[in-house]
């Protein structure tokens, strides 16, 4: 008798396992183990595969999940990154944009603003075999943006750009209404967050959050080490301007380094002798 009751509970221990999540009503909130994490997780995935869930709903759904990921396992598991991939590759497939930071941002503690609206004309995102680049534009309260822009870069141990700090110091010499091209006043109204200086190549991921006077905050986030080793083997009538991880603004730039990226031109600004070349806004370049 005490054999069948084992098994009798071990069969309802099974089919709540097994049974099916209610995607439409999934509470990702309410995960509070790994467990229930991975099965959630394969099934959103298997939903996605068969069209049953949404794809208006999917990648905000997804995007909930890698956070509880993120907040639940300290390190990698394996299974469940290997789940994230196959829904990444679904999204690809079926030519889904997604408006959110990449599993790898968010487990180095990157956060996205609250608050604020963010631009899907200005947002890009590009995952490739080779590496993963992401964009996120937002646009609000010039107070509320240096806030968040704050609060991000805490949160992920940014610490404000040196690089940048030269720059505003730059500005700031001299009676004069320009330098480099780029309204004084303006300039210092920016902030500039980033784990990385310009010249800093022993890497895994470049981060980094903005902020200018035009009230715009800007996440970028890309794997640093895949794009360089990408961008080496691209032949050489390639236009990289498009592709992932390019320099971004400040970064520096030239033939022997890295492509500016799209709207960006490399430019030698400080008139310095020993300052680099950095990549800046086309309509910011130095007036002749």
């Amino acid at each position: 008798m005490k054999k069948y009751l084992l098994l009798a509970v071990l069969f309802s221990l099974v089919f709540v396992w097994c049974q099916k999540i209610d995607i439409a009503t999934l509470d990702v909130g309410a995960i509070t183990d790994v467990a229930t994490l991975h099965n959630s997780i394969a099934q959103v995935s298997d939903a996605m595969q068969k069209w049953t869930l949404s794809m208006e709903q999917a990648p905000g759904l997804v995007d909930q999940l890698q956070q509880k990921y993120v907040d639940l396992v300290d390190g990698t598991d394996v299974r469940i990154e290997s789940l994230f991939a196959t829904i990444q590759k679904t999204f690809d497939n079926k030519a889904i944009t997604l408006y959110s930071l990449p599993l790898w941002a968010k487990k180095a503690w990157m956060i996205q603003p609250k608050g604020m609206a963010l631009d899907k004309t200005l947002s890009k995102q590009t995952y490739s075999s080779w590496s993963t680049s992401t964009m996120l534009v937002y646009k609000w309260n010039y107070t509320i943006a240096l806030q968040q822009a704050k609060l991000i870069a805490d949160n992920a141990h940014l610490y404000v750009s040196k690089n940048f700090q030269q720059a505003q110091a730059l500005a700031k010499i001299g009676n004069i209404d320009y330098i480099s091209g780029l309204d004084v006043g303006a300039l210092s109204q920016w902030i500039v967050y980033v784990n990385h200086e310009l010249l800093d190549t022993n890497i895994d991921q470049m981060l980094s959050v903005s902020v200018d006077q035009q009230w715009t905050l800007l996440i970028e986030a890309s794997n640093y080490k895949k794009t360089q080793t990408s961008l080496v083997n691209t032949p050489s009538n390639t236009d990289t301007s498009s592709l992932p991880g390019v320099r971004t603004q400040w970064e520096t730039c030239g033939e022997e380094i890295w492509n500016c990226a799209s709207g960006l031109q490399c430019t030698y600004p400080c008139g310095i002798e020993g300052c680099e070349n950095v990549c800046l806004p086309e309509n910011e370049l130095p007036k002749p």
